[in-house]
């Protein structure tokens, strides 16, 4: 008998689900270091009591339960996630592998060849050579990093999945370089798969001399809804001429197109063109960029078959649109920085006359969200990342009042006592005063900000702020 998604949720805890992907353990009960980003602070908050998952760094994660986790750290659809959560259980009647250990794997065999032949791949040797493919029963394995493989199933009875240290949101390229002198154009596709097809129709062309330009092809393997902030890090200090994504012709791969566009946007200069690539409005689900090359269509098609398109208001992109039938259900629990006090992911202001106590109250609750201490009683989080933005007070006026903050948390909180060099770590200060802080008016201010906050780690879109004026 099938086990249902509520019986699952009653047998299987989140705990053991990120144990079952050796989710680094944090100091603190709940405390965790998120999978899907480089965290070296631990920033995923999971609850066993909640049942749910959250990264409060750089929202990997929002209240998320363990079939949308293990969505996220499969790249699968709900289906899936319920047989891997059975699995996880140790309820019997799932196909899909469960290794400790990368297994020994073999040269590429005939009928993983016979697969790849299927997918339209004409230019076998390079594409096994280039992408270091072996095979290991109906799978084969490819290199994510020098730690980590996924195994991609030859069998549709089969899952994909991922063994290594770093299983999601690593970067999977293929570069051809014509000229170190060339500016060099991105085309961001949804796959392994995808980049195996698209870099083989590139390879063609190569040797018939039909491309004259550098192309480097991108995918992510954690899927087109898990876009690591890093993604293009290393194109940063490179002369880029043209950036291409094309995602699956679903939900998933549109959402993906404006996500990767957005940050591609936030990083690059206006000398970079930006472009997202639309299929035909006929084309079927699924439909992908393999599917078009396998239709008869060249490298060079892509890029002038496909309709490009470039959104024009950014604002749109983030919209939340939906209907009442997707809030059937239980509603979420509220995600709290201060329980009962402060949620997560809002906009806040604290008004009161002058001479009231404002900036008094935000210094201690910055700092008290800093060390994941009580603030007036109430709950905190684990330890978060604070940034104190001051108009009014200097330096040596934020010293003196968090002097005296300090004294009292440690005559009266022993957890202060163990945290305090976290808050060392966490709480990050910018005075502003004397100058123009309307950021709408001060464009330099403004990129400062941004520096400064990558610099110190956190996620601007995720940012604590308390802005004292």
């Amino acid at each position: 008998m099938k086990t249902t998604a509520k019986e699952l949720k009653n047998v299987l805890s989140i705990s053991k689900v990120l144990e079952h992907y050796s989710v680094k353990k944090g100091k603190g009960k709940n405390s965790y270091h998120c999978p899907l980003h480089d965290d070296k602070n631990p920033s995923l908050v999971a609850s066993d009591e909640k049942q749910t998952a959250s990264c409060l760094s750089q929202e990997c994660f929002k209240n998320d339960d363990i079939f949308t986790f293990i969505m996220k750290m499969e790249s699968c659809d709900f289906n899936k996630a319920l047989e891997i959560a059975q699995n996880i259980a140790g309820i019997s009647g799932i196909t899909n592998i469960k290794l400790t250990k990368i297994p020994t794997m073999t040269q590429i065999k005939p009928i993983h060849i016979q697969f790849l032949k299927n997918r339209g791949i004409n230019n076998i040797e390079e594409i096994i050579k280039f992408y270091n493919l072996k095979a290991w029963k109906d799978y084969i394995s490819t290199d994510i990093n020098k730690e980590t493989f996924k195994f991609i199933p030859i069998n549709k009875a089969l899952k994909t999945f991922t063994l290594g240290k770093k299983r999601s949101a690593q970067i999977y390229k293929s570069i051809n370089t014509l000229s170190v002198n060339t500016a060099l154009n991105i085309l961001v596709v949804a796959g392994e798969k995808d980049t195996w097809r698209v870099h083989d129709s590139l390879i063609t062309e190569l040797k018939n001399n039909k491309i004259n330009d550098n192309f480097v092809i991108v995918s992510n393997t954690a899927g087109e809804g898990n876009i690591p902030s890093y993604f293009f890090d290393e194109f940063k200090n490179m002369n880029i001429s043209n950036i291409y994504i094309c995602y699956d012709n679903d939900k998933t791969g549109k959402e993906g197109n404006l996500k990767v566009y957005e940050l591609a946007k936030s990083i690059f200069s206006e000398k970079t063109n930006i472009t997202i690539l639309l299929f035909d409005e006929n084309k079927p689900q699924k439909y992908d960029l393999t599917d078009f090359l396998n239709e008869g269509n060249s490298f060079s098609d892509i890029f002038s078959k496909l309709t490009p398109y470039q959104p024009k208001h950014k604002e749109f992109l983030n919209g939340d649109f939906f209907i009442a039938l997707d809030l059937i259900g239980k509603p979420p629990l509220i995600q709290w920085i201060v329980k009962d006090f402060l949620p997560q992911n809002i906009v806040g202001a604290i008004v009161a006359t002058g001479s009231t106590g404002k900036s008094w109250f935000l210094l201690q609750l910055a700092t008290c969200i800093s060390a994941g201490i009580k603030f007036m009683g109430m709950e905190t989080t684990e330890p978060s990342k604070v940034l104190y933005i001051n108009g009014e007070e200097v330096r040596d006026d934020i010293h003196r009042r968090l002097f005296n903050i300090r004294n009292h948390y440690q005559n009266n909180d022993h957890n202060f006592k163990k945290n305090e060099e976290i808050l060392n770590q966490n709480l990050s200060f910018l005075c502003v005063n004397g100058t123009n802080a309307t950021l709408k008016q001060n464009e330099g201010l403004f990129i400062e900000l941004q520096k400064y906050i990558l610099s110190i780690r956190l996620n601007f879109s995720k940012i604590f702020n308390f802005v004292v004026f």
